[in-house]
């Protein structure tokens, strides 16, 4: 929940640091996807579940 809230400052950093952790099964998609979604501006879920399964078939 904390990066949920992260202040704007932070999100370039938090980007790689969310998607390494996602990958090393370190996070659930479902943590990802929401603090995905809040340093995206929270855009539509629609398009934050289209990020997520990019990174799933690499």
């Amino acid at each position: 929940m904390t990066l949920r809230h992260a202040p704007e400052q932070y999100w370039e950093e938090l980007e790689p640091l969310i998607t390494k952790e996602y990958k090393a099964g370190r996070m659930n998609e479902g943590q990802f996807k929401m603090v995905l979604n809040h340093i995206h501006g929270r855009e539509d879920f629609k398009l934050t579940n289209e990020r997520v399964n990019t990174l799933q078939s690499k």
